[in-house]
């Protein structure tokens, strides 16, 4: 008979502890971060004041401090995408006050080196997946959250709202996140397993494909502050 388990709290439901995964973040990390640091010393040789460890960026605000509200721009290349407002809101209040205490406990517990001053000044707030420019002109196609689709116009087949040709990954936006739409555009990752609905498919190409990573203009936001903790250990080690 299955064992119910209360998620939340880490306890079943005659209040004995959790052993495998309904336990608490804190409990079944701690098994990881230390297979991790073992790994990094016993078989990489990684001495572990050399090993830096970055705190995720906040992902889900519009700017400003700004939670992103529920919306498909950007996520409607298939019909299950969709951005989630309050489930966004409490996954980035998980990352705040459990995932990032968390790592940055295993950074102290292990000699890493934590780096997340971009996440302590907040630059990411105003950059979020649902982050929109001034200039960002929806009707110009390299902004356009709209996912290109072939239709029949005046007799004419052709795409629409925009030529996925028009698309341009690498434009400075106010957003610095992939958004599903730009990793189908972007990548077209397309994978080797056998998922025969095509919607479902093409969903798991896209999440697999860089959807809500970072863009290039964040990953430098993140490589400019890893850098600046990289050259005070090269510094000290010299």
């Amino acid at each position: 008979m299955a064992e119910e388990v209360d998620v939340r709290n880490g306890t079943c439901s005659d209040n004995r502890t959790v052993k495998m995964f309904g336990r608490r973040p804190s409990d079944w990390s701690a098994t990881h971060r230390q297979a991790l640091a073992l790994a990094l010393a016993q078989t990489l040789g990684v001495e572990s004041n050399r090993v830096f460890l970055t705190a995720y960026p906040q992902a889900g605000f519009s700017g400003k401090g700004k939670a992103c509200e529920t919306t498909r721009q950007g996520f409607d290349v298939t019909a299950q995408w969709e951005l989630d407002g309050k489930r966004t809101a409490e996954a980035e209040a998980f990352v705040s006050g459990t995932l990032t205490p968390i790592m940055r406990k295993a950074a102290a517990d292990h000699q890493w080196q934590f780096v997340d001053a971009y996440r302590t000044s907040k630059i990411f707030e105003d950059h979020g997946v649902c982050a929109k420019g001034a200039a960002e002109e929806p009707e110009n196609p390299v902004f356009n959250d709209k996912f290109p689709r072939q239709r029949t116009i005046d007799g004419k087949t052709q795409f629409d709202p925009y030529d996925p040709n028009q698309f341009a990954p690498y434009l400075q936006r106010q957003r610095w996140f992939r958004t599903p739409n730009d990793a189908f555009l972007t990548v077209h990752l397309h994978g080797t397993e056998f998922i025969p609905d095509m919607a479902l498919k093409l969903t798991s190409w896209t999440a697999y494909g860089g959807a809500l990573h970072p863009t290039a203009e964040g990953q430098a936001v993140m490589a400019d502050a890893l850098y600046k903790e990289l050259s005070k250990t090269m510094k000290g080690a010299n």
